[in-house]
C-alpha cells in the first residue's frame, strides 16, 4: 500500500482547474506509532514537506505536521541562535518582477515564500499558498466557462503581502517561534540594520531534531 498527498507546491503547478488530482499527487511515506519525533522531522526536513500520516498497520492514525513538532520542541527550554538554523541571504524577488517570474522560481528552487524588495529594501512577501489560491483560475458564477486568466503578468510591487512577518536577527529561536505561531505564519524573514538576513521556516526548525537524531 501507499499514500499520495497533494501539496501547495504540486497546485502551483496546475495551469487548469481541469487536471485530475492523480496527475500532480506525490507518494510519501508513512510513519508508524514507533517512530520517533526526530524520524520524523529528517523524513519532512529531506523531503522539503509539512506533513507525514501516520499508520498502524492500514490504519490511518493522523498525521504529524513540522508546527506540531517545533511546538513539542520549544516545550523544553531550547536555546540557539538564529544564524544557526535560518537559510541566510534567501532568494528574494524585485518588485518589478513578475508573479509568473516567483512562480517559476517557487517551483525550480522547491521553496514556499519569497521576499520581495523595492531599491534594496524589504517590501514585501510571496508565498506558494497565496499563489495558488489568488491565481489558480475560477469560473466565473455568472458566465458560463469564463475563467480568470492573466494575473501572472502582474508586478510583484502590486501582488506581494506588505504585511511581512519579520525578526530581528538579535532575537531567540523562542522568539521567532511565538511569532511565527501567533501569526499563523509558515516563515519569519530575519532583518538588522535595514538589510535582510534570511529567512526561518518551520522546515529551519526541524534542522535541530534531524541533526539531534543523526548524532544520538
Amino acid at each position: 500500500a501507499k499514500t499520495c498527498v497533494v501539496s501547495m507546491r504540486d497546485l502551483l503547478n496546475v495551469n487548469s482547474l481541469n487536471t485530475k488530482v492523480s496527475t500532480v499527487m506525490h507518494q510519501v511515506p508513512r510513519l508508524g506509532p514507533n517512530n520517533t519525533v526526530s524520524d520524523a522531522a529528517t523524513l519532512m526536513h529531506e523531503l522539503r514537506t509539512r506533513s507525514l500520516p501516520v499508520y498502524k498497520q492500514r490504519k490511518l492514525l493522523g498525521q504529524v505536521t513540522s508546527p506540531s513538532i517545533v511546538a513539542k520542541l520549544f516545550d523544553s527550554d531550547t536555546q540557539g541562535r538564529i544564524s544557526a538554523i535560518m537559510t541566510p541571504t534567501p532568494i528574494c524577488m524585485d518588485a518589478s518582477d513578475t508573479v509568473s517570474k516567483a512562480r517559476e522560481t517557487m517551483l525550480k528552487k522547491k521553496i514556499d515564500q519569497l521576499p520581495v524588495t523595492k531599491k534594496g529594501a524589504l517590501d514585501g512577501v510571496v508565498t506558494s499558498d497565496q499563489l495558488v489560491f489568488n491565481l489558480i483560475p475560477r469560473a466565473d458564477r455568472n458566465v458560463k466557462g469564463d475563467l480568470r486568466t492573466g494575473r501572472y503578468d502582474e508586478s510583484l510591487g502590486t501582488f506581494a503581502l506588505k504585511d511581512v512577518l519579520t525578526n530581528q536577527i538579535t532575537d531567540s529561536l523562542r522568539d521567532v517561534y511565538q511569532n511565527m505561531s501567533k501569526s499563523r505564519a509558515n516563515y519569519s524573514v530575519i532583518t538588522g540594520t535595514d538589510e535582510i538576513h534570511g529567512i526561518v521556516t518551520f522546515r529551519d526548525f526541524l534542522t535541530m531534531l534531524s541533526k539531534k537524531g543523526s548524532t544520538s
